[in-house]
């Protein structure tokens, strides 16, 4: 099996996000299995426009974290719009002014849980076998620590899980008056933490 074209981007944030140093051969297709168990299917969910300070123009739309790329951007009737899209970061711009509504239809994924859950898939794979060796660089370091920096890992991911419903039904955690600020958005928006 190979990585669906909608998940590639996905697939390598959570791969980087649970093993930044490149470590572990991690499956591609366990991390898109992972993903999957992960996923919810979202119509309609209402972007937040945050209008510039001096123009008042809106080109600008944030949403939670974590959607797929083909998720699709549509006006108040349901016609698809045309922005520049960063679905990872839950950021969509327009070219001009752009007044909302503006809602999303698309596979929303919950990067926290998702993450947990693979860094506890990792932790289990390196919790038998040899206990300490030195890598090819001669660094040295023992399997018993990284299966408890995996856990340690999973755990905080595990923090940021929540189920509670936001915008379109989506997960969310509370936001900060910074993100409130920055993003535009309010409390109960759908936002995930980063």
């Amino acid at each position: 099996m190979t990585l669906r074209p909608e998940m590639v981007g996905l697939a390598a944030l959570l791969t980087r996000t649970v093993d930044p140093a490149g470590r572990f051969d991690i499956d591609p297709d366990v991390v898109q299995d992972t993903l999957d168990r992960h996923a919810t299917a979202v119509q309609g969910a209402r972007l937040t426009g945050t209008p510039h300070p001096i123009t008042g123009s809106t080109t600008t739309y944030a949403g939670p974290h974590g959607w797929a790329d083909d998720a699709v951007v549509t006006d108040a009737a349901g016609d698809p719009l045309t922005p520049t899209a960063d679905p990872l970061r839950g950021r969509w711009t327009f070219a001009a002014d752009t007044p909302g509504p503006v809602h999303i239809d698309g596979t929303f994924y919950d990067l926290n849980a998702a993450g947990a859950e693979l860094a506890e898939l990792l932790a289990a794979q390196l919790a038998g076998g040899i206990l300490s060796f030195t890598d090819a660089a001669g660094e040295s370091w023992s399997r018993g620590d990284a299966s408890a920096a995996l856990l340690e890992l999973a755990t905080r991911f595990r923090a940021r899980v929540t189920s509670s419903a936001g915008a379109g039904g989506v997960g969310s955690v509370s936001i900060n008056a910074s993100e409130q600020r920055n993003y535009g958005l309010h409390p109960g928006a759908g936002w995930l933490a980063p």
